[in-house]
């Protein structure tokens, strides 16, 4: 199966409603928002810590954020940076970084319609990010802790996801995406799967995630 041409994954987002699709949306960011928090962005790229933070926190405020100018403030401030007038090869975690965000100022530029299409693509860009984590540590010299535990994850993992043919987080990824879709599509339109005590637990094994990612970045910052 190809990660990047899901049809499942299309049909699912098709068949969502709005909120259902933004949470989706959310929820997949949310397993990459350790990295993108967690690991000083260079200076010289002049994105303020501050805007980023905000846009985050108003990613998960979904429509109270429209036409916010805390939030418009924000993106301006990114988008304004120097990081966008000019040239440069970012290394794994800043190449995480900037999809990540890139997917939050995607989210929030289309709150008020929240398509099918730009539901898709910020989940298909997570997928993209986690398969890129797992092509890294394998072209890298480095050595990995909890290499274990991996393994393990991908001896067991459902045999749904096992025919993509991915790494841990590539499986890992999409393994919780379709957990959070299950639950998104169980719930009425007009309650959120954030409400719910099983949302909440999936949101938090979207954060153990992310931190895992992040453990793994870090060993390129310290190299």
């Amino acid at each position: 199966m190809d990660w990047a041409r899901d049809e499942l994954l299309l049909q699912q987002v098709k068949e969502m409603g709005r909120l259902q699709r933004y949470e989706a949306a959310t929820a997949a960011l949310r397993r990459l928002q350790a990295p993108l928090l967690q690991i000083p962005m260079p200076t010289e790229w002049g994105i303020p810590f501050s805007a980023v933070e905000s846009i985050v926190r108003y990613g998960h405020f979904e429509l109270s954020a429209l036409g916010d100018k805390g939030l418009h403030t924000a993106v301006s401030e990114v988008t304004e940076a120097p990081l966008f007038e000019s040239e440069f090869s970012p290394n794994v975690y800043e190449e995480i970084q900037l999809d990540t965000l890139a997917g939050w100022m995607a989210l929030e530029g289309n709150l008020s319609e929240m398509g099918e299409s730009i539901a898709f693509e910020i989940i298909r860009s997570v997928r993209a990010s986690s398969n890129y984590v797992d092509e890294w540590m394998d072209h890298s010299n480095l050595e990995f802790d909890g290499g274990v535990a991996r393994r393990a994850y991908l001896a067991d993992m459902p045999e749904s996801v096992r025919g993509f043919d991915l790494g841990y987080f590539g499986s890992r990824n999409i393994d919780l995406e379709r957990q959070c879709h299950e639950v998104i599509q169980k719930s009425p339109e007009s309650r959120s799967m954030f409400t719910l005590q099983e949302g909440r637990d999936l949101l938090e094994k979207c954060d153990e995630y992310g931190n895992e990612v992040l453990a793994i970045l870090r060993y390129r910052l310290a190299s």
